[in-house]
């Protein structure tokens, strides 16, 4: 991918927090997470979203921008990632896919008409690059 589409996202990024604060923007996030995804709600049972919020949120997002800036790096970290969570249970790539899907639904309800096609289109190519590499750590631990 190109330098163009991580500086597109980090901007992103960068306007949604802008627009609505760390902390609101995250637990308006886990809040669309389990509306949208109720099924994974039982994985957090025991957490306190408004303290783990802004940290998974941080995470999810460095991610998103390192699946694009530095992909070797991304590829490590993210399969880290899911094989650190198989502790949790969490063996479905699905369960990835949604926190993945759910960002983009917040970022387009927080940008509305700052959402460009440009950004949709970077958003389409880094989104299933991420899912490639939770898709083949799944393959491999999951297996």
């Amino acid at each position: 991918m190109y330098e163009s589409h991580y500086q597109a996202l980090e901007r992103a990024l960068a306007r949604v927090e802008e627009k609505v604060g760390l902390q609101a923007l995250s637990e308006r996030f886990f809040a669309l997470f389990f509306a949208l995804y109720p099924q994974t709600l039982g994985y957090f049972s025991t957490t306190h979203i408004p303290s783990f919020a802004p940290r998974k949120y941080r995470a999810i997002t460095a991610f998103l921008v390192d699946t694009v800036k530095h992909p070797d790096f991304a590829e490590g970290a993210l399969t880290d990632e899911v094989r650190r969570h198989i502790i949790f249970g969490l063996v479905d790539k699905q369960h990835y896919f949604a926190l993945i899907d759910t960002l983009e639904v917040l970022m387009r309800e927080v940008l509305d008409d700052e959402w460009t096609p440009e950004l949709q289109e970077y958003w389409e190519d880094v989104s299933q690059a991420m899912k490639g590499i939770i898709t083949q750590a799944a393959t491999h631990l999951f297996n």
